[in-house]
């Protein structure tokens, strides 16, 4: 079964993305929650334990950004922190385009929050210090192409 996406891109104008709703025997995708420049973020289920994902997926199949997406998907699967999401799996989906599967996170996005309002001192160097230390745990986090951590699925 495939499911039809209308997609806007960061040039304004629209494509038809398809994506099918099983990754393999172990994924079922459900929605789509946000995209990013490397690709589109889904809601998915993990087939073997029932648990919900977020699963990327590489929209830019050129050499470099299949290099780069391989790369942060083993850097991920290293890495175990509470301020750093959980690698589930990656592959490639049925039709090649590499995936990434990782926990999902409920909550507001820090985008979402910085939209509310100002955020107090107090609380921003709380935030700022969970950050250095998920980030001290990947010291050669530029293996992942050099991107920065996000506020929210754009």
């Amino acid at each position: 079964m495939t499911a039809q996406r209308h997609i806007e891109t960061q040039e304004g104008t629209a494509f038809q993305a398809n994506l099918d709703r099983r990754l393999g025997e172990r994924f079922e995708v459900e929605a789509r929650v946000g995209s990013g420049g490397m690709g589109l973020v889904f809601r998915g289920r993990d087939l073997l334990d029932g648990s919900t994902v977020a699963v990327k997926v590489l929209q830019h199949p050129e050499y470099i950004a299949i290099e780069r997406f391989t790369r942060e998907a083993e850097v991920l699967a290293g890495l175990v922190h509470p301020g750093i999401v959980r690698y589930v799996a990656h592959g490639r989906t049925p039709r090649g385009e590499p995936f990434l599967a990782m926990e999902w996170l409920d909550g507001e996005t820090l985008a979402y929050c910085i939209a509310r309002g100002p955020i107090d001192g107090a609380a921003t160097a709380r935030l700022g210090a969970k950050v250095l230390q998920a980030l001290a745990l990947a010291p050669n986090a530029r293996t992942t192409g050099g991107r920065s951590p996000s506020p929210a699925p754009s």
